[in-house]
Order: C-alpha cells, then structure tokens, then sequence
C-alpha cells in the first residue's frame, strides 16, 4: 500500500531529474556558503567547483534535451562501439564511424526531423530523431572534429523544411579517397 496518490507519484517520475539537480545546486550552494562564513578557502574552492561542474551538465543536458522528440517514431537506434545501427520498420542500415562521411539534419518545419548519414559503404541511412536511443547518436556525434551542433539546433528551431550540413569529413589534400569496401 503507497500512502502517495497516483497522480503525485507520477508528477515525481516525470520531474525526477529536475528535483535531483535542485538538490545538488542547493547543496552546492550551502557548501560554498558555508565557505564563505567561515572563512574556510577549502569548502569555497569545492562549493564553487560543484557549481561550476553542475552548470555545465545543466546547459549539456539542455541541449542533448532539444533534440528529444515527444512523439515517438518506429525504430531503434544502437551505438555501439564505432557502430551506428538504425533498425526501423522500412528503412535501416549500419555506419562504421571511420566510413562517415557527412551528416546533416532533414527538418521538414512541423517538428519531423531526421539524421541523414552519408557513408562510404552504402546509400546514406535516415534516423528519425524520435527513434528509440536517438539520444545516443548525438553523443556520438558531439565527438566528431568540427561538429556543428549550433546549426542543427537552428534548424530545429525554423519552422520551414531545411537540410543542414552538421559535419563532414575532410580528407587531406594530395591523398585519394578510399574506395568503398576496402580498408
């Protein structure tokens, strides 16, 4: 028996990572606080360092957060290791990260979007963003040199259809591309 209404229980679940954050900037703070009262440099140094580290989460979180969609799209996305798989209903394929060429995000202005990634091994493969594991994929991609999260986060924003180059790889001048299937 839960002495916890249901309809409070379920407002908890959904707003859990908020109440965690809000405790740990508010112990933060209180360490930092309790810093300065006291004149103690040590408790100053770890309280502002906390907050230091937790503001950057925050805005991390923030922006790994606009790309999550609330309506869900059929498919499961799977990273693992140098592997991106996309399985959907129609469509999937699987991209080795040292074959990635480019990818760009296909936002058609009502909220549709997808990742296009183009690769040497195969027709480019389309990942919606509200795919399961979707998330994932821009992990992987904040790790690629030169990645332009900024312009795809713009593009979410426009509420017209546009394709925006989000990365591609450049290959040193003089030196032939490899051609698919050999490595």
């Amino acid at each position: 028996m839960s002495f916890i209404r249901p309809e409070v229980r379920a407002a908890l679940s959904r707003n859990r990572p908020r109440l965690l954050w809000s405790a740990a900037i508010a112990f933060a703070v209180w360490v930092l606080w309790r810093g300065l009262a006291t004149g103690g440099w040590l408790l100053t140094l770890a309280g502002g360092a906390a907050l230091g580290l937790i503001a950057t989460f925050l805005l991390a979180e923030r922006q790994r957060g606009r790309f999550r969609r609330a309506t869900a799209e059929p498919g499961i996305v799977k990273v693992d290791e140098a592997q991106i798989a996309y399985f959907g209903p129609d469509t999937g394929g699987i991209v080795d990260l040292d074959a990635l060429n480019r990818v760009e995000l296909i936002s058609s202005g009502d909220g549709i979007a997808h990742w296009r990634l183009h690769h040497e091994a195969g027709p480019p493969v389309a990942v919606p963003l509200a795919a399961e594991g979707a998330e994932q994929l821009v992990d992987v991609l904040m790790t690629l040199p030169g990645v332009n999260i900024t312009a795809a986060l713009a593009a979410l924003d426009r509420r017209r259809m546009s394709i925006v180059p989000v990365w591609s790889r450049k290959a040193p001048p003089g030196l032939p591309r490899r051609p698919p299937g050999n490595r």
